[in-house]
């Protein structure tokens, strides 16, 4: 019986270091697992850029992305991608929060849809440089070799792919921009003139936040007067400098400039004995407005309002009463059309 009881025991013994030597090892490959997982955080991006995004950063990193719906981790590495007005600033932090690598790009140096592909890449340069276990998955992953197009069976029997479709390119609203629109403009006196009229538009947003522009408009505006009537057919133009936010799909710009230009009067008689004149005077003044544009493509919508002071003014007078002036401050309203060169 004692020589048996010897033999079990070191058999025994030997069976539980080799367990307790094998159990270990699934959970440090949990954690090599985890710290090469990557979660996105995506602020202040259009809804199209971040989908765009999120999709190039699954073909280059796969199952090491998370889902956007599951919370970030501390043990998960992080990439934070912000867009301010036309810069991306992207982010990439390791478990260890000292080892931190930060990029800036503009977006509007990169045609269509390269500007998402730039930050996917960058993003992904990044997180190489701050986890050496992120950079050695990466090369270790294999790539996905396009296949031939399956049969029609075969298409029947597997599932769908979860490729998307591919997106609409992201559109950026620098260039130069020609628009037409429709126009009111109204002196702020007594008996100020309120015009109805049209306008054309060549503006150029550069890629920073400066805008110039210069317009030629159109108007005319109608008073009814004791014998008759007086007219105004104003034309000008108007020259401005200003600073506004040139991101994906819109903008807004608030500038300060100057308009100039000249009105033609004239007094209708409507009644015997009244003899009407027709004169050419000039006007002019300082301006300040502000406008916001939305686009689809190359095509634009664009809304602006202005106001200025009329330093140099024209008055219409009736029996020696002024009763049509271009004078004082004025607000001006205008909606436009355009197309983005």
């Amino acid at each position: 019986m004692r020589p048996r009881s010897r033999t079990c025991c070191p058999l025994l013994t030997g069976l539980l270091l080799l367990a307790g030597i094998a159990l270990p090892r699934p959970a440090r490959a949990d954690r090599a697992e985890a710290s090469a997982s990557v979660t996105l955080l995506v602020r202040g991006c259009p809804a199209l850029f971040e989908e765009e995004l999120r999709d190039i950063l699954g073909i280059e990193l796969g199952e090491l992305l998370l889902d956007s719906s599951e919370p970030p981790r501390a043990e998960l590495n992080v990439l934070e991608v912000a867009c301010e007005r036309a810069r991306a600033r992207v982010r990439a932090e390791a478990s260890n929060p000292d080892r931190v690598v930060e990029r800036a790009l503009l977006l509007d140096e990169f045609p269509g849809d390269a500007a998402p592909r730039a930050v996917a890449l960058a993003g992904v340069e990044a997180l190489s440089a701050v986890n050496p276990t992120l950079s050695e998955r990466l090369r270790a992953r294999p790539r996905a070799v396009p296949a031939e197009p399956p049969s029609a069976v075969d298409a029947a029997a597997t599932p769908a792919s979860p490729t998307r479709a591919p997106r609409s390119r992201v559109t950026l609203t620098r260039g130069l921009h020609l628009r037409l629109g429709a126009l009111h403009r109204r002196f702020l006196v007594a008996q100020g003139a309120a015009a109805w009229g049209g306008r054309v538009e060549l503006s150029w947003h550069a890629r920073g936040p400066w805008q110039i522009g210069f317009d030629v408009e159109a108007a005319v505006a109608k008073q009814s007067v004791t014998g008759g009537r007086l007219s105004a057919a104003m034309a000008s133009s108007g020259a401005w400098l200003g600073i506004g936010t040139n991101t994906s799909g819109w903008s807004a710009a608030v500038a300060a400039g100057a308009r100039a230009g000249l009105a033609q009067l004239r007094g209708e008689p409507g009644a015997a004995g009244v003899r009407g004149h027709e004169v050419l005077r000039p006007w002019a003044g300082p301006v300040v407005l502000a406008q916001a544009s939305a686009s689809v493509g190359r095509i634009e919508v664009a809304a602006r309002s202005e106001g200025g002071v009329a330093l140099l003014s024209v008055e219409g007078l009736a029996q020696d009463v002024a009763s049509l002036r271009l004078a004082g401050g004025w607000p001006a309203l205008s909606l436009n059309w355009g197309i983005v060169f």
